[in-house]
């Protein structure tokens, strides 16, 4: 496994969230598990895009994947999981 500049910037993007959230989310103890947790997924997304592209077979009870999807769409996916989606939470604690 080769490590590139996307695998350490999604570390650093990452470790910034639980830093962030450890500082001002005190309150909220459960929140830094449950959003490590939540973040596992995109870094997963952004660190194996072709072992995940590859795959092929069932997936869930009736789906099934019978075509190989690019590791850019996967890495891509993950990269917009691993900003908007924390970014549109925060948002709505804020404002909504």
């Amino acid at each position: 496994m080769n490590i590139n500049w996307s695998k350490v910037l999604s570390l650093a993007v990452t470790l910034g969230y639980i830093i962030a959230l450890l500082f001002y989310g005190h309150e909220r103890a459960p929140a830094v598990v449950y959003a490590f947790i939540g973040l596992l997924f995109p870094l997963l997304f952004i660190w194996f895009p072709e072992p995940i592209g590859n795959y092929t077979g069932f997936f869930g009870l009736q789906n099934y994947i019978d075509e190989k999807t690019s590791s850019i769409v996967i890495s891509l996916t993950g990269w917009f999981f691993l900003t908007m989606f924390p970014l549109l939470i925060f948002l709505c604690m804020k404002y909504g």
